[in-house]
């Protein structure tokens, strides 16, 4: 049986990271790869201060790409996680 742990955002709105969903009462949203990447890494470094650097190694590994593609995915996280301001 696949693992289909959820994390429940205090927006309540759950990440199901096995899927690469995130789910509210009303919707389903598809996550791409980065920002499934990007969301992973920064619930397994709850607590902990990350770099930009380390977000867009893990974000695009393999790739180069600008700082402009982190704020893009950051932001669009921001969006689909219905946070209303920076936390």
């Amino acid at each position: 049986m696949p693992n289909t742990e959820q994390i429940r955002f205090q927006t309540n709105v759950c990440y199901v990271e096995s899927q690469g969903i995130l789910k509210t009462p009303e919707s389903t949203l598809k996550l791409n790869l980065s920002e499934q990447y990007i969301l992973s890494y920064l619930i397994d470094n709850y607590g902990k201060p990350v770099t930009k650097d380390e977000l867009l190694n893990v974000g695009w590994p393999d790739r180069i790409v600008t700082e402009a593609s982190l704020f893009q995915v950051i932001r669009a996280l921001r969006v689909k996680l219905n946070e209303e301001k920076k936390r």
